[in-house]
């Protein structure tokens, strides 16, 4: 990337569906929230820097080995990169406690997916010429 080009947020959407330990995903998957809920604003100079800002925005931990880069592997979805991560029924993300007892079964926690597409923006001052378009 150039110095003037900055990384940024141009959508995510959040998807939860129930997990039972054994099982695997089961149920509804529910589209929860997006970027339209939970703005991301701002410019970042790495993926990481973006994808972390996606985390605290959404009270997540940012955790490296949550993240795939679904860009890679799938045509079409350059600069898509998703992350997964159990919550509690209020979308929190799941504690080490609940995680022991959804493993045991008495507890019912969600898997949320994260779909994350980020893009480039140069930013440069206005020329003149575009500036004289304005009164044109």
């Amino acid at each position: 990337m150039n110095a003037n080009e900055k990384i940024y947020v141009k959508s995510y959407v959040a998807y939860t569906t129930e997990d039972k330990y054994n099982e695997g995903e089961v149920g509804w998957t529910n589209h929860a929230w997006d970027n339209g809920d939970i703005r991301i604003d701002g410019r970042f100079d790495t993926i990481w820097d973006a994808l972390r800002a996606v985390c605290e925005k959404n009270c997540f931990d940012f955790k490296m080995e949550n993240w795939q880069n679904i860009g890679l592997a799938i045509e079409g979805e350059c600069g898509r990169f998703d992350f997964d991560t159990l919550v509690d029924e209020d979308n929190s993300e799941a504690l080490e406690y609940e995680i022991k007892e959804w493993k045991k079964g008495s507890k019912r926690l969600w898997n949320c997916h994260l779909e994350v597409f980020l893009g480039v923006v140069a930013e440069r001052n206005l020329t003149l010429g575009e500036m004289g378009e304005v009164w044109k």
